[in-house]
């Protein structure tokens, strides 16, 4: 893991804030051991034409960012709820890859549970 720079400490939560703030992700780092952190959320659908037949297709990506002083440890293929803020109930995902830059944020890279 990347080592931060003390100018990023405390950047994290101020961009959850800003930028996210209304879900939270349910980390479950060991059996019976689920983490409850702030987080940004985003959904990004981008389109195209299938090389065969000229169909369309769309895909959908979701990611997800943590403040990186707050990461209780995500690592690939981890189990993350993603919920509004507040509820228990929400969408299920796979961290399916994780960026550590050593900066304010700890991104990750989600599928389909």
């Amino acid at each position: 893991m990347a080592t931060r720079p003390s100018l990023f400490f405390g950047m994290g939560e101020a961009f959850v804030s800003a930028f996210g703030g209304d879900h939270e992700a349910l980390i479950t780092v060991a059996v019976g051991d689920v983490r409850r952190v702030p987080c940004i959320f985003r959904e990004f659908r981008s389109g195209g034409f299938a090389e065969e037949q000229g169909a369309s297709v769309e895909g959908v990506t979701h990611t997800l960012a943590i403040d990186a002083a707050a990461d209780p440890g995500v690592e690939q293929e981890m189990p993350i709820l993603v919920v509004p803020v507040g509820l228990s109930a929400g969408e299920a995902f796979i961290a399916a890859g994780v960026h550590r830059d050593g900066r304010a944020m700890t991104r990750v890279l989600l599928a389909a549970a």
